[in-house]
């Protein structure tokens, strides 16, 4: 929505009963050419494709108008952090008396040891050791002290944090374990060492607070600043704590959903199974009380994702029929997945667990790992959070769900961003102020035909002094690229925007509306807007974030004027996207990466070299 917003291609894109002439045939206007230039959602969505097109056939008339449409091209080249050497020319500290200190001193000195980290770390780090006089963070007595030991076990169990251990590892170390006896058995490798390990934890400590990649490097649409710890901040940590592990470890998110996300993650690994990954073939349809032999590895599939428990032994149940209890776990699984809820084994759900083997779902839970650190590390006590891929708005009071409801978000090519903000404003009876986009493109044909069609239809015409005007005084075909007029749409039952409207000023023009179009909501694929957020039970949500009752909201409505409400609590908003989420029962719901968001996270640890193993 707002200056990401496309230009609607035809008529049929406005929202409104009013907008087409009732007798306009809505088969010619759906044409396959302009399906063909729908959302490249069935590229996105595999498995999805005739569902999807489907849908998005019936919603064209459902757009979303209230901001002129521009074209976002969201084609970011992800640039990792520039690397340079850890090293100084010149230290105007002298040489220290200390053998291994002056050895650590040495080692800065040195360009040539093709040892390289980013520019905060690396002014961090020769500061502290300036201010150290060259002392040893992690070693005393010649030997790797139990400090740094402690940080070194960290930094080998990154892995189990949907991190990659390797990239932790201090060159001069074969590995976590062996060859510490002989890098110790050297000054010169023991003080490489010291540097090389406070440099990893620096790295891991970035990683672990906020993530990786920077989210602004990867999409236009990603505006969130991870809370990433400051370097000159956990060195002093790591330098001079007792506890440098413990630090570390305490830096990953607090958020209920990590916790979930890295038992999922180390479950999968320790019952990986490579059979798993051998796709199940695409077949006829398998109803309830049919047999087919394909139902084993779904049996065993949708057992290892704990949507089904395993047969006893000896049950006489045959394993190649689908069941009530293999019905049930599928239709779980179909939901999941935001696919029709049949309990048969389709094309559809072939497609998506073939899409959910070990390796596919370790990689989902790993990127929204990272998705997770990147969330303020303080959500608010009371807050909402919209989790796009899974179309879907959550109330949460104290870490606890107290209300949800469905949402229509963005198209792929008019997405909804990502971004935090506060809810500041409820408007009832709204005001939509036709964009000049639209009223040229889409409404000039109609009114060059019909002058009045404003006047009948009960929009307001406003000339450039201020006054309301009869459209019919207009005359509409002499302007070819302008009108110098503006155009209302008052409150009404049919108005774009519904009866409420939820604002949390931001810099995309993004907010929360009612609408008056509300079959869109019973669909599961719901990626239909220009970017704004459409909620399914507007008044109930008013009553959460004004803390008013039912009455009082209806009474504002009925009385039809627009009316701004300041809210007295601004509610933090959270824009997030994530294709997986803990579920109340503890399991994991998996969704569609309906934007390809997964693929461009992917992408961007392939850059940086730090994509899942």
């Amino acid at each position: 929505l707002g200056r990401r917003e496309r230009r609607p291609r035809n008529q049929a894109e406005i929202i409104g009963p009013d907008w087409a002439e009732p007798d306009a045939n809505p088969q010619k206007r759906r044409s396959k050419r302009r399906l063909a230039s729908l959302p490249g959602v069935t590229k996105i969505v595999p498995g999805f494709r005739k569902a999807a097109r489907k849908q998005q056939a019936e919603a064209v008339t459902e757009a979303d108008p209230e901001f002129e449409p521009i074209v976002t091209i969201d084609n970011l080249v992800y640039t990792p952090d520039k690397l340079v050497p850890l090293s100084t020319d010149i230290f105007v500290e002298p040489v220290p008396a200390d053998p291994l200190a002056g050895l650590i001193r040495a080692q800065l000195l040195n360009v040539k040891t093709g040892f390289r980290v980013t520019e905060l770390d690396r002014e961090a780090i020769l500061n502290f050791y300036r201010s150290s006089a060259f002392k040893p963070a992690f070693v005393e007595n010649g030997a790797l002290s139990p400090r740094g030991r402690k940080v070194l076990e960290v930094l080998s169990a990154a892995d189990r944090e949907g991190m990659i251990a390797v990239n932790y590892l201090p060159p001069v170390l074969e590995d976590f374990t062996a060859g510490i006896a002989a890098v110790e058995a050297d000054p010169e490798k023991l003080a490489a060492l010291d540097i090389q390990l406070m440099a990893r934890a620096l790295q891991y400590a970035h990683d672990a607070s906020g993530g990786h990649l920077a989210p602004k490097r990867i999409s236009v649409y990603f505006d969130v600043e991870p809370p990433w710890v400051p370097a000159s901040q956990a060195i002093k940590v790591l330098g001079w704590s007792p506890f440098p592990a413990e630090y570390l470890q305490g830096l990953h998110p607090r958020h209920p959903a990590y916790a979930s996300f890295k038992s999922a993650l180390n479950g999968l690994r320790q019952n990986a199974d490579d059979a798993q990954s051998t796709p199940i073939e695409i077949g006829k349809r398998v109803l309830p009380g049919q047999e087919d032999e394909r139902l084993l590895e779904v049996r065993q599939r949708l057992e290892r994702i704990g949507l089904l428990k395993a047969e006893p032994a000896g049950a006489e149940s045959s394993p190649f029929l689908l069941d009530a209890p293999l019905s049930a776990a599928l239709k779980v699984f179909q939901k999941q997945s935001k696919i029709k809820q049949t309990g048969s084994l389709d094309t559809l759900t072939v497609r998506a667990l073939n899409n959910r083997n070990s390796a596919a779902t370790i990689r989902t839970l790993v990127l929204n790992m990272e998705r997770l650190r990147w969330l303020p590390r303080d959500l608010g006590q009371r807050y909402i959070i919209v989790n796009q891929a899974a179309f879907e708005l959550k109330v949460i009071n104290r870490g606890a769900e107290v209300w949800k409801t469905e949402v229509v978000v963005g198209r792929p090519d008019t997405q909804t961003a990502i971004f935090h903000d506060r809810m500041e404003t409820v408007v009832f009876n709204p005001y939509w102020g036709i964009p000049q986009s639209i009223l040229m493109n889409e409404m000039m044909p109609k009114l060059r035909r019909d002058a009045s069609y404003f006047d009948r239809k009960g929009y307001k015409v406003i000339n450039a002094k201020g006054k309301v005007v009869s459209s019919s005084s207009i005359k509409w075909s002499k302007y070819k690229i302008g009108v110098p007029v503006t155009v209302q749409q008052p409150p009404s039952a049919w108005n774009a925007l519904g009866k409420i409207k939820f604002l949390f000023p931001n810099a995309h023009s993004i907010y929360m509306h009612d609408t008056p179009k509300r079959n869109l909501f019973a669909q599961s694929y719901r990626a239909f807007s220009h970017g704004c957020v459409r909620v399914h039970n507007p008044e109930l949500f008013a009553e959460f974030i004004l803390g008013w009752d039912a009455e009082k909201i209806a009474e504002r409505i009925k009385a039809g004027e627009t009316a701004n409400i300041s809210v007295s609590e601004k509610l933090p908003v959270h824009l997030t996207y994530f294709t997986a989420w803990p579920a109340a029962d503890g399991s994991i719901d998996y969704f569609t990466d309906i934007y390809g968001r997964d693929l461009k996270l992917d992408k961007a640890f392939s850059t940086t070299r730090l994509a899942q193993r």
